[in-house]
Protein backbone atom coordinates (compact mmCIF):
# COMPACT_ATOMS: atom_id res chain seq x y z
CA UNK A 1 0.00 0.00 0.00
CA UNK A 2 2.30 2.63 0.99
CA UNK A 3 4.77 1.82 -2.05
CA UNK A 4 1.60 2.31 -4.37
CA UNK A 5 1.02 5.64 -2.48
CA UNK A 6 4.66 7.10 -3.15
CA UNK A 7 4.09 6.09 -7.04
CA UNK A 8 0.92 8.02 -6.92
CA UNK A 9 2.41 11.13 -5.43
CA UNK A 10 5.84 10.99 -7.39
CA UNK A 11 3.35 11.82 -10.50
CA UNK A 12 3.14 15.37 -8.54
CA UNK A 13 6.86 16.41 -9.46
CA UNK A 14 6.02 16.45 -13.25
CA UNK A 15 2.47 17.47 -12.98
CA UNK A 16 1.59 19.37 -9.44
CA UNK A 17 -1.68 19.92 -10.83
CA UNK A 18 -2.56 16.17 -11.54
CA UNK A 19 -5.06 15.79 -8.56
CA UNK A 20 -8.56 17.48 -8.55
CA UNK A 21 -9.54 20.63 -6.78
CA UNK A 22 -11.56 19.55 -3.37
CA UNK A 23 -15.05 19.98 -3.54
CA UNK A 24 -14.80 20.40 0.50
CA UNK A 25 -12.59 23.08 0.18
CA UNK A 26 -12.87 26.27 -1.93
CA UNK A 27 -9.06 27.44 -2.26
CA UNK A 28 -7.83 26.15 -5.79
CA UNK A 29 -4.07 25.27 -4.16
CA UNK A 30 -5.77 22.02 -2.30
CA UNK A 31 -6.03 18.95 -4.36
CA UNK A 32 -6.82 15.53 -3.71
CA UNK A 33 -5.62 12.21 -5.84
CA UNK A 34 -7.26 9.12 -4.74
CA UNK A 35 -5.26 5.76 -3.93
CA UNK A 36 -8.23 3.07 -2.95
CA UNK A 37 -9.36 2.82 0.14
CA UNK A 38 -7.08 6.74 1.03
CA UNK A 39 -7.28 10.23 -0.31
CA UNK A 40 -3.95 11.85 -1.01
CA UNK A 41 -4.52 16.13 0.33
CA UNK A 42 -2.13 18.17 -1.04
CA UNK A 43 -1.15 21.83 -1.57
CA UNK A 44 0.06 23.06 -5.08
CA UNK A 45 1.76 26.09 -5.04
CA UNK A 46 3.32 26.90 -8.62
CA UNK A 47 5.73 24.12 -8.76
CA UNK A 48 5.75 23.17 -4.83
CA UNK A 49 3.77 20.66 -3.75
CA UNK A 50 3.23 20.09 0.04
CA UNK A 51 0.80 16.39 1.37
CA UNK A 52 -1.27 18.05 3.71
CA UNK A 53 -3.06 14.72 4.74
CA UNK A 54 -3.39 11.18 4.08
CA UNK A 55 -7.24 10.44 5.05
CA UNK A 56 -9.33 7.31 4.40
CA UNK A 57 -11.90 7.68 2.29
CA UNK A 58 -14.82 6.64 4.76
CA UNK A 59 -13.71 9.57 7.06
CA UNK A 60 -15.63 12.87 6.99
CA UNK A 61 -12.85 15.55 6.47
CA UNK A 62 -12.80 18.31 8.79
CA UNK A 63 -14.51 21.99 7.41
CA UNK A 64 -10.92 23.50 7.64
CA UNK A 65 -8.35 22.38 5.59
CA UNK A 66 -5.85 20.14 7.05
CA UNK A 67 -2.12 22.09 7.27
Amino acid sequence: MAARIVRKVEYLEAMPLFGAEMPEYADESIRELFEHPFRILYRAEGADVQIIALVHAARTLSRTPPG
